[in-house]
């Protein structure tokens, strides 16, 4: 995946933060929106990835979107279908 910045700023590039804020908004929010930007891209594919393999010990797994108990296949198939 590529980042492009914004036109007119300038271009650093961080590497992706392996920890994403699910977004909350009642009114807005989407399943599988995992960087809160409103809609489901390449960002939000690029956050499951980096969140594939087994759900660590906590109460929730933000990237388990199929129930499954880990990230895998079947969350980026999901993921897939509400692309856009």
């Amino acid at each position: 995946l590529v980042v492009e910045p914004a036109s007119g700023s300038s271009a650093s590039f961080a590497p992706p933060s392996p920890f994403v804020k699910p977004y909350l908004s009642e009114q807005d929010a989407r399943p599988g929106d995992l960087d809160g930007s409103g809609t489901i891209d390449a960002d939000d594919i690029g956050s499951l990835l980096l969140l594939f393999g087994p759900c660590p010990p906590e109460p929730s797994c933000l990237g388990d979107l199929d129930g499954s108990g880990e990230v895998d296949a079947g969350d980026i198939s999901f993921l897939l279908m509400l692309f856009g």
